[in-house]
């Protein structure tokens, strides 16, 4: 069997709007609002040197980079098996190499295209401190609503600079 002209233009597409333009615009658009947090914090003290960032843009950077990570190691391997199989389908093939593949389209076809989506809540709640409190908040009074079960209130936290009168 020959490619058609169908597979080739979709291996092509899918190669390019699904492997190269999302991971290289998120890289992109990571690298801008990592400059822009940096220019802010010079605007805001800029008789300060900037020497390190803040613990909510530490977490930030965290949650870009892994969000990065995780697209391309659960999105990429499905454009390449498409044009993969696009380049083999006229290549004779024994019953273990269909088996194999078969097995490599469910993966990437399947299993690891849903994965990206569903794992932005835990990236989310492992790489920042800040997402987990509000989280556990949300249950907590998810809880007090459904069990009545008495809340603990939150303290105000003390901010590193205080002010005096």
């Amino acid at each position: 069997m020959k490619p058609t002209l169908y597979n080739i233009i979709f291996s092509i597409y899918v190669f390019i709007i699904v492997g190269v333009a999302p991971p290289l615009l998120m890289i992109i658009f990571s690298l801008i609002t990592l400059r822009n947090i940096r220019l802010a914090h010079r605007r805001i003290r800029p008789a300060l040197t900037f020497t390190g960032m803040h613990q909510r843009d530490y977490q930030l950077t965290r949650m870009l980079v892994s969000e990065v990570v995780v697209y391309i190691l659960s999105t990429l391997p499905f454009p390449f098996n498409s044009l993969y199989n696009t380049v083999t389908i006229s290549i004779a093939k024994s019953v273990d190499r269909q088996i194999i593949e078969a097995f490599i389209n469910f993966i990437t076809g399947t299993f690891l295209i849903f994965i990206n989506p569903s794992s932005t809540f835990y990236i989310y709640l492992t790489t920042s401190k800040t997402f987990r409190s509000e989280v556990k908040a949300a249950f907590n009074n998810i809880a007090h609503q459904i069990f009545r079960v008495p809340q603990r209130p939150r303290l105000p936290t003390m901010s590193k600079r205080t002010t005096t009168m």
